[in-house]
């Protein structure tokens, strides 16, 4: 591996940073998307059983 410069560097851990929080600002909008098409207290059930594989399967 080539040796890195700390520019680069910070410039990597940048754009980590920026696509953890543009990962996080999509899954909080699929989030909302997926708790006003489902019920809460469907959400409630699936939470309990930490299957949100067949929630998201149901509608899409």
């Amino acid at each position: 591996m080539a040796q890195k410069t700390p520019i680069q560097l910070k410039a990597d851990g940048q754009n980590q940073i920026e696509s953890i929080k543009s990962g996080f600002q999509l899954g909080k909008r699929l989030g909302m998307l997926i708790v006003r098409k489902a019920g809460a207290a469907e959400i409630v059930s699936v939470l309990e059983k930490k299957d949100i594989g067949s929630l998201a399967r149901r509608w899409w």
